[in-house]
């Protein structure tokens, strides 16, 4: 850390900051710190966030920093931060912002690991989190915390909530069907089946989709034998992947989500699946039975 807060320091850091010509070295973790401190204290909590990440990601085009999915400008690290600025400040009313800033650094809370109380490392450094704001899934953030993250925003990728929203949202039909993919779908077999088994998780998703579907006015997208086959085929792959995230799962049975018709076309013909019984009814596979791979 950057030891004592010094008032000469702090102007230095936030002027070099604000004109963009902090140099590279002097972007240390606890300067980000300070900084996040710094915005949410001089401004509210959507302002501070705009204000820093404009000026992250114009420091990093200046020092040579590419902002893309691998490297460079962090949403979900920059917000989870800037989160615990304001919960900090909040938690000391009445003291300075020195003072404050000398607090937060003397708390476990400051430490750069500090995020892995909260994330996965699969979802922390995912792609998606660099572009967007992703709920954690170890453990979920105090409701307060919560309510400052979000804001009046709206996710625009069902992978921004966590596991425990996202079936929540699901099953009370308050998620948006624009973010109920094909990849949700997976996501919400994945979920299911590890929350329930394969049984009663299958029982529950048919049963919850019916409803959704029905709520959104779009209950002719049903489809019981592809919606049961779906899970058979999902639980294969689950069996074969033990994972503990579903990005990661996603990650290594990429099959599920780009070839996922030739997969079912490895248990069913065609014109079977095509059929209205088969809609609106549960029709086996005449090809090959679930319990073998389809990989």
């Amino acid at each position: 850390m950057l030891g004592t807060v010094n008032c000469m320091e702090m102007e230095d850091l936030i002027k070099k900051f604000e004109a963009g010509i902090l140099p590279r070295e002097a972007w240390t973790h606890a300067a980000h710190l300070r900084v996040a401190l710094w915005y949410n204290h001089q401004s509210d909590y959507v302002a501070a966030c705009q204000h820093v990440r404009e000026k992250i990601i114009r420091f990093n085009t200046v020092v040579g920093i590419i902002n893309s999915g691998e490297s460079g400008y962090h949403e979900t690290l920059t917000r989870f931060w800037m989160v615990l600025a304001r919960q900090f400040l909040a938690l000391h009313p009445g003291k300075s912002l020195n003072e404050v800033i000398e607090l937060w650094e003397q708390s476990a809370s400051s430490g750069k690991e500090y995020p892995l109380h909260y994330y996965s490392r699969e979802r922390l450094f995912s792609a998606l989190a660099r572009q967007q704001w992703l709920e954690p899934d170890s453990r979920p953030l105090e409701a307060k915390w919560q309510e400052m993250a979000w804001m009046d925003e709206r996710p625009v990728h069902h992978l921004q909530l966590s596991d425990v929203r996202f079936g929540e949202a699901f099953r009370t039909c308050t998620l948006d069907p624009v973010l109920f993919t094909h990849e949700a779908h997976l996501r919400l077999a994945w979920i299911y089946i590890r929350q329930y088994g394969l049984e009663e998780g299958m029982d529950k998703i048919r049963r919850h989709l019916q409803h959704f579907v029905s709520m959104v006015d779009e209950e002719d997208k049903y489809h019981e034998t592809l919606t049961v086959a779906a899970i058979h085929i999902v639980h294969q792959f689950m069996q074969r992947y033990p994972v503990p995230y579903f990005e990661a799962f996603m990650q290594v049975a990429p099959v599920l989500q780009q070839d996922f018709r030739g997969l079912v076309a490895r248990h069913y013909h065609a014109q079977i699946l095509a059929s209205e019984t088969a809609r609106k009814q549960f029709i086996k596979p005449d090809l090959r039975p679930f319990d073998t791979l389809s990989g």
